[in-house]
């Protein structure tokens, strides 16, 4: 019941122009191994982090809105994955600066309702009932704007969904 609160708090922020998001550089590298501990200490399954190789990848975000939006991503990944499948999170480098992949191997989403599930309240018809409130990706799309940023989701029915924020440099 508080997370429910603590989304809708946010949202009302936003509708009233009061939403506060401090972006700073943040090492991604240190930030993933960060939220990827805190993801393990909380959810039963394996997690596998990429990391480039000899390189530190910064970007401009907010540090505990960054944090919340991959643990979202997280849980969501979660949520919708069978047991024993693994959640990979791949930090790579774009031209236009960096980009966080969340892939799971669930249930995913159908190619018809790819665009609503941003949108509040919406949840895809393929989920399972009482799995959430329909605000979480809402909010996970309204901080990595917020931030400068953008989100992405490819999907494929029955074998899983890729979630992408793209970061500002």
């Amino acid at each position: 019941m508080r997370g429910l609160l603590d989304d809708l708090l946010e949202l009302s922020r936003s509708d009233s122009g009061i939403l506060s998001i401090s972006n700073e550089p943040i090492s991604l590298n240190e930030k993933l191994v960060q939220i990827s501990t805190l993801a393990r200490n909380t959810i039963p399954r394996d997690f596998h982090l990429v990391l480039p190789k000899d390189k530190c990848l910064t970007a401009q975000a907010d540090p505990a809105k960054f944090q919340q939006v991959l643990l979202d991503l997280i849980e969501n990944a979660n949520k919708y994955s069978p047991e024993g499948t693994p959640i990979n999170i791949v930090l790579r480098e774009e031209a236009e600066g960096p980009a966080i992949d969340v892939i799971d191997q669930g249930i995913g989403i159908p190619p018809e309702e790819l665009d609503l599930v941003f949108e509040r309240f919406q949840r895809a018809s393929n989920a399972p009932h009482k799995t959430g409130s329909g605000l979480g990706l809402s909010l996970v799309k309204l901080f990595v704007e917020g931030m400068g940023g953008r989100i992405e989701v490819a999907s494929r029915l029955g074998q899983g969904s890729q979630f992408t924020v793209h970061l500002r440099t």
